[in-house]
């Protein structure tokens, strides 16, 4: 689970921020029976941004943005062979 910020603020706050999406996002999923010892989570600050927004500012530039606020979910199928 990757968790992601816009570029409003510092990184450090980006980063934390992130993090922090992704974990509530681990909670939710354990909530719903997948084993929390098998999701890992990583706050990615602003990187990979979706959009640009030139020239916009106050509350059009954070509407703008917030696409970038997002949390990714990669799900990889684990074989089991117990027989």
């Amino acid at each position: 689970v990757y968790g992601y910020a816009d570029r409003q603020g510092t990184h450090q706050h980006n980063m934390k921020l992130s993090a922090l999406r992704a974990e509530y996002v681990k909670k939710y999923l354990v909530s719903k029976g997948f084993p929390e010892d098998k999701i890992f989570t990583k706050g990615m600050g602003e990187a990979v941004p979706e959009t640009s927004c030139p020239g916009l500012i106050n509350e059009k530039l954070t509407e703008c943005l917030h696409p970038d606020r997002k949390v990714t979910v990669i799900v990889t199928p684990v074989i089991n062979n117990r027989k």
